[in-house]
């Protein structure tokens, strides 16, 4: 699954009105899998419900459009 949405959003593949937010979404993206994929990160998350280096987040995403676009 995040290699097919690593190919869906990835800055090379977008418009260039949409490079920006494509580079967001997959900078996103990776940061996510490696949480998912450090079994110390993702036990941190687990207990806490966030990560170190939590600063991936982009400001023009909201939860809802997030939960909408996955």
């Amino acid at each position: 699954a995040y290699y097919k949405k690593a190919i869906e959003c990835h800055p090379d593949r977008a418009s260039e009105e949409e490079k920006e937010s494509a580079t967001t979404k997959f900078q996103l993206l990776n940061h996510i899998y490696n949480v998912l994929s450090n079994q110390r990160l993702r036990n941190i998350y687990d207990q806490t419900g966030s990560v170190e280096n939590d600063d991936l987040k982009s400001q023009e995403f909201d939860e809802k459009e997030w939960e909408e676009y996955w």
